[in-house]
């Protein structure tokens, strides 16, 4: 797994070992960043469940101007640190805390938020209750979700457009706009 453009491009990105984190892949993650491109530069970009920061450290190669990850497991705390390291990107933060004790606890607002959770649990649907309720995605602003092609969550939300829905082998990515006419 690797930066696939900006800053940090080509960087080789460490991730954790095992079947408790699946890093998304470098096409799943291309084909991701083209789509949503014009979202990211100069934004303000939430990635929850971390993972290994991928994510969120393509985004802020890619010219975002802030990216918070936030990852409860210390393990990745590690590898997403080393990460950052090996990036030199200075435009990150990372919190480690339960992503649901973030969203409740911040007054911040973002204009693209990355959702990763852990597959077949519905932490998206939650998370993006969570988002909405607390008024966390800025107008226009996306989300971006990325989940199991077996999961068969129907999104949604009143505010929220789907933008595109789309499966790359085992990996649908789910796109959503903050609409405030609808």
């Amino acid at each position: 797994m690797r930066v696939i453009s900006g800053k940090a491009r080509g960087i080789k990105l460490d991730t954790l070992e095992g079947i408790n984190t699946r890093p998304t892949t470098d096409r799943v993650k291309e084909s991701l960043f083209s789509s949503i491109q014009f979202d990211i530069r100069n934004s303000k970009i939430l990635d929850l469940f971390s993972g290994s920061g991928a994510l969120g450290i393509e985004s802020a190669s890619r010219g975002a101007s802030e990216v918070i990850l936030i990852e409860q497991n210390k393990k990745c705390k590690a590898i997403i640190e080393s990460n950052i390291k090996k990036t030199k990107l200075t435009n990150i933060k990372l919190y480690v805390k339960d992503a649901f004790d973030y969203l409740t606890e911040t007054n911040e607002k973002f204009d693209v938020v990355l959702l990763d959770p852990p597959y077949n649990n519905k932490l998206e649907i939650k998370a993006i209750e969570y988002i909405l309720d607390r008024n966390i995605l800025n107008e226009n602003g996306l989300i971006v979700i990325e989940r199991d092609k077996n999961d068969k969550i129907k999104f949604d939300f009143d505010g929220l457009e789907l933008i595109k829905e789309k499966k790359y082998g085992n990996t649908v990515i789910v796109l959503l706009r903050r609409n405030v006419w609808k």
